[in-house]
């Protein structure tokens, strides 16, 4: 069920010390239909917990941005949303693969 949702993310250039991560959330049995409206969640993931950081709707295109205010070389994070009440998560990633 997981595989229903895919995220795709991509990076703009840094703005002064944050990062701005961009993406699309689109629905995979419907011919990757874009999915518009859907809370998207980014978060750190720490030892004993995930720690929210930002959120956004997507647009009508399934677009969203999110703005890493703080960002941490050394940490994984993961983008979230929920849809149908099932989580969907991506692949966590680090700022180096975004830059």
């Amino acid at each position: 069920m997981i595989a229903s949702l895919l995220f795709t993310a991509g990076p703009l250039p840094l703005l002064a010390q944050s990062v701005s991560v961009t993406g699309q959330i689109l629905h995979r049995r419907t011919d990757s239909r874009p999915l518009a409206g859907q809370w998207v969640v980014l978060q750190q993931l720490q030892r004993d917990r995930n720690v929210p950081l930002d959120s956004a709707r997507s647009d009508g295109a399934g677009r969203f941005r999110l703005i890493l205010a703080t960002p941490d070389t050394g940490a994984h994070y993961l983008l979230t949303t929920t849809y149908q009440d099932v989580g969907y998560f991506s692949e966590t990633f680090q700022v180096a693969t975004l830059i």
